[in-house]
């Protein structure tokens, strides 16, 4: 089932039109050229590893690059960190199971007498290990609001958080567990749609989709005290405790500083066959990211530390058909309390504990 399933998306996500060419590091094998015949042409003609080449963590790369002449140093960095320095024209990077996975970028710089020269390149790191599939068993179920149109699901302080979407319609509420009342909601201006939230140290954190704008509220009364920008979509949003986690329908997962708002890294989310896109709703669940695949019964567990997916789950036919309704929309919803697990949708009538099971 696991392989069907990664086949399925890496077929479909080749025209996907969330691209993130936009996010990705810098890839231009061709490098610096010149601008003007006044301009001396870049020494540096050839750089390798060329673009899309593809290694599996655990590999030797080997970088290298030719030149017509040479150079007082030459150095590496890849996805914008300086790796090393060459001690000839080649050097070898080894990688290990805690090397960050996906498309990465490098650029090898030679340094000539106060001037420098550069060429960019890129490669594809995967997993060394396929994902396990699971699957899952419903253990109870509790009722849900089918005008809840769910982005974010979490507990906290015995409430159960949840954030619903779409414009005109977007609000934030605090239900009692496991009665399921909403006993306070604050809405949005209709110009927001809402995403993902979570709490972290007091504050719930909230996305919102296409504007590009995040809100800060305090948890107990809900209260909004500021606002932030990020330059993608809003999607997902979860925290490991000191940093917030934020999804925007790529495979990119963005790690942001919970003071300062701003993205201090960023992991990509990949199969040993390739990237999972569309990372929706998220949740922290014991050291792990588990993330909603929009439009799919579909939860992947992912490594914070990598971005390699360690886990696929099944999260199929949780609805009987007389559950099901012209409104009732996709699995969304991901929520974690005293080692249960809790699933979800956008406009469903249920929410169910469910357990996870290994295939």
């Amino acid at each position: 089932m696991t392989n069907k399933i990664i086949s399925l998306f890496l077929g479909l996500f080749v025209s996907y039109t969330v691209s993130c060419s936009s996010r990705t590091p810098v890839v231009d094998t061709m490098g610096e050229e010149t601008k003007s015949e006044s301009t001396p042409k870049n020494p540096l003609t050839e750089v390798s590893p060329i673009g899309k080449q593809s290694f599996v963590q655990g590999d030797s790369i080997l970088f290298s690059y030719k030149s017509n002449q040479e150079f007082d140093s030459v150095l590496l960095y890849i996805n914008g960190n300086k790796q090393a320095a060459f001690q000839g024209d080649t050097y070898t990077l080894t990688t290990s199971p805690e090397t960050l996975v996906g498309s990465t970028g490098y650029r090898i710089e030679g340094y000539k007498e106060g001037e420098k020269w550069s060429r960019s390149g890129s490669y594809i790191l995967l997993p060394a290990q396929s994902p396990v599939s699971y699957s899952i068993r419903i253990v109870k179920v509790y009722p849900h609001s089918t005008t809840a149109y769910t982005q974010g699901l979490e507990f906290h302080d015995g409430f159960l958080y949840e954030s619903s979407g779409e414009y005109g319609k977007s609000y934030i509420h605090r239900m009692n567990f496991p009665s399921m009342k909403s006993e306070k909601r604050t809405s949005l201006a209709p110009q927001y749609f809402g995403e993902g939230l979570t709490i972290l140290n007091g504050k719930l954190y909230l996305l919102t989709w296409e504007s590009q704008k995040g809100f800060v509220y305090d948890a107990k009364t809900m209260k909004q005290e500021k606002e932030f920008d990020y330059s993608t979509e809003g999607w997902g949003l979860t925290n490991d405790g000191h940093h917030l986690y934020m999804s925007d329908g790529s495979e990119y997962i963005y790690l942001l500083n919970p003071e300062t708002l701003k993205t201090t890294n960023r992991i990509q989310a990949y199969t040993n066959e390739g990237p999972i896109r569309l990372i929706n709703e998220l949740e922290w669940i014991d050291g792990e990211i588990w993330a909603n695949v929009y439009g799919y019964d579909l939860i992947v567990r992912i490594n914070p530390k990598t971005g390699a997916i360690t886990g696929m789950i099944d999260a199929s036919g949780l609805l009987e058909s007389s559950d099901i309704s012209r409104e009732t929309d996709v699995l969304n919803g991901i929520a974690f309390l005293n080692g249960k697990i809790y699933l979800t949708g956008k406009n469903w009538n249920k929410l169910f504990e469910v357990e996870i099971l290994k295939k």
